[in-house]
């Protein structure tokens, strides 16, 4: 058998063609993902530039400047937080006369946003203390 008809070698050469296979297409990628960057900072210049304009530098409205350049580039500008809520509440209810109060129990605490750029929100955790006759 000839070294290069020798199994090993075939294999080799077959791995090297997949590798060179791969580095064109991440080359071509790469270059892709220049371009894309390259018009986007170009689209960022020309809305810095236009905010910048004699006509509209004292009309500039910030949320729309940030709001802008995050479209660009396909940044979420939403914050995570999270808020502690002090809460009490009172109920009437009619009941039997000889229901157990401590028979009483709240399953579930929600929460709803009149904000329509309110996108996603759950009540993590609650406590309720005891439910008490007044």
């Amino acid at each position: 058998m000839e070294d290069n008809q020798h199994p090993v070698l075939s294999n080799l050469r077959r791995q090297i063609e997949l590798l060179e296979s791969d580095n064109a297409y991440l080359r071509s990628d790469n270059d892709r993902i220049r371009q894309n960057y390259a018009q986007d900072v170009e689209n960022v210049r020309l809305i810095l530039l236009d905010a910048l304009s004699i006509e509209q530098s004292e009309d500039v409205d910030v949320n729309i400047l940030a709001n802008s350049i995050a479209d660009v580039f396909a940044i979420s500008l939403l914050k995570s937080v999270t808020v502690s809520i002090s809460l009490t509440a009172e109920a009437t209810l009619l009941i039997p006369a000889n229901f157990d109060i401590n028979d009483l129990s709240i399953e579930d605490v929600r929460m709803d946003a009149f904000n329509t750029e309110v996108e996603d929100f759950t009540v993590e955790s609650f406590e309720i203390g005891e439910i008490e006759e007044m």
